[in-house]
C-alpha cells in the first residue's frame, strides 16, 4: 500500500535498491490521514503476497504460522504495536492472519475500497481492509476507507 515517501517492497528483497519512492498515498492511505490518523511504518509480508513462508511468527506460539502475507499488520495490532492496520487479501490474507493472531479482519465487499496504490495481484480478487482489535474499530475504519464522511460515523 503506496504511502508518499516510503518504499513499496511487497515482501521483495530486490526492490530494496528501488530508489523509485511513491509520490503520492494510496486512497485509502488518503481517507486515513484525512481522518487523523497517523501512521507509524509498514509491516512484512510474503513476497508479492504469495506462498513464501512469513518471517513474521505468531505473538501466541513462534511454532505456529501467523497466517498469511498480512501477518505483519496481524501480529503489529496484536501485541499493541498499534491500534490498527491496513491488510490486503487475495484468497485470505486479511482474515487468516487476524483470526490466527486472535483480531478482527474485516476483508469487504469488492471494489467497497478503492485499490489505486496498491500492487495488484489478481485485480478481480484483490480488496484492502482494516485490521484492529476489536469489531467497532473496524468498522470506523472501513467506513473511513470507503470513504463516508468522518461527521456520518461518529458516535451520537
Amino acid at each position: 500500500v503506496d504511502a508518499k515517501g516510503w518504499k513499496t517492497l511487497a515482501g521483495c528483497p530486490k526492490l530494496l535498491d528501488n530508489k523509485n519512492l511513491p509520490t503520492e498515498d494510496a486512497t485509502v492511505v488518503k481517507r486515513l490521514r484525512s481522518a487523523g490518523a497517523i501512521l507509524l511504518g509498514k509491516t512484512v509480508t510474503t513476497q508479492f503476497a504469495h506462498l513464501d513462508p512469513a518471517e513474521t511468527k505468531n505473538p501466541y506460539n513462534e511454532e505456529r504460522t501467523p497466517g498469511g502475507s498480512s501477518s505483519g499488520s496481524a501480529v503489529a495490532v496484536a501485541t499493541g504495536m498499534c491500534m490498527a492496520a491496513l491488510g490486503t487479501q487475495t484468497g485470505g490474507s486479511i482474515i487468516r492472519p487476524s483470526s490466527y493472531c486472535g483480531i478482527v479482519g474485516l476483508k469487504p465487499s469488492f471494489n467497497s475500497i478503492p485499490m489505486d496504490g496498491i500492487l495488484p495481484v489478481s485485480s478481480n480478487l484483490d480488496h484492502v481492509g482494516p485490521i484492529t482489535r476489536c469489531v467497532s474499530d473496524a468498522e470506523t475504519l472501513f467506513n473511513i476507507m470507503a470513504g463516508r464522511c468522518v461527521d456520518e460515523i461518529a458516535p451520537k
